[in-house]
């Protein structure tokens, strides 16, 4: 990997092309695990209901149904913060650390393995070391 040369005159734009190509945009798509691969149609797909709620709202209402559109939101914005998230974050973490106790729990020891093939494997006459 090419070291960046901050006391050249180069600009910083520069040497990052250098060292991530023509544009970030063409690492991105190469990833093959990349979180903006799972979830670019997911932000999509919220921008696009927003923008349409939002032309909706500011457009397409008259003045009394706004009125009543933001006393809804209003409702949500109550009925929201009665679960706080935290709360909610707790129970998932917790399912997650048990998940991943339990698959550690189960991994075998490599001593307990050695072991076990050491006494598994013995040459003719050399039981009496096999069982130490």
């Amino acid at each position: 990997m090419a070291k960046l040369d901050l006391k050249a005159g180069r600009s910083r734009r520069a040497q990052e092309q250098e060292i991530l190509g023509e544009s970030r945009t063409v690492i991105i798509t190469r990833w093959t695990s990349s979180i903006w691969k799972l979830l670019w149609l997911d932000l999509l797909m919220y921008i696009f209901s927003y923008m349409l709620i939002s032309v909706i709202y500011r457009y397409g209402l008259p003045q009394g149904a706004q009125y009543y559109f933001e006393n809804l939101a209003r409702f949500c914005l109550t009925k929201l913060s009665g679960l706080p998230l935290t709360f909610l974050l707790g129970f998932y973490v917790s399912l997650v650390v048990n998940r991943w106790w339990n698959q550690y729990t189960s991994l075998p020891w490599p001593d307990t393995i050695a072991n076990f093939l050491c006494a598994v494997k013995v040459k003719d006459g050399e039981e009496e070391k096999a069982r130490l």
